[in-house]
Formats: structure tokens, sequence, C-alpha cells
């Protein structure tokens, strides 16, 4: 799987564009999930994945220690129609 295929299945599960420059919490948790994946089916660097949304390597290393044991990122997983890969 590639890191491409991960972003387009994300975005077409939340239905946004994870690319764009927002902080609100659908397009965070969106992001979230998309570094989550990449890294564990794509098997991304973190470089790889911050170049694919246009950020830094250093939110992609955050977003996936800090957000992937968060209750709110599984609740968010869960309600978009249990996203699996």
């Amino acid at each position: 799987m590639k890191i491409k295929d991960v972003r387009s299945f994300v975005e077409d599960k939340t239905q946004l564009d994870i690319g764009k420059k927002l902080r609100r919490r659908d397009y965070v948790y969106a992001r979230a999930i998309f570094f989550y994946l990449s890294k564990k089916y794509a098997r991304a660097t973190y470089h790889a994945m911050a170049k694919e949304v246009n950020c830094n390597h250093a939110s992609v290393i955050y977003s996936i220690t800090i957000k992937k044991n968060m209750w709110s990122l599984c609740y968010f997983i869960y309600r978009r129609d249990s996203i699996r890969c």
C-alpha cells in the first residue's frame, strides 16, 4: 500500500481535504488517522507523511505519539463508518 492510497482512503471516508492547513478538530483527527495508518500500513517515513500533507515532520511525530492513545480519536474512527484496512 502506498501513502497516496492511504490519503485517498482517509479523505474519502472523512470527506475532508487533509492537505488544508486548518486546525479544526475534524481536520486534526483526520490527519492523525492518516499519519497512524500511513505509519502502520504504508510504512512511510515521518518526512514522507509530512510532505504529503504540507506540514513539518515534528507535527507528524507529535500527532502519532500523542493522538493515537486518545479516546476521542477512537470515537472519531468509530463514528466515521468504522475505518478498516
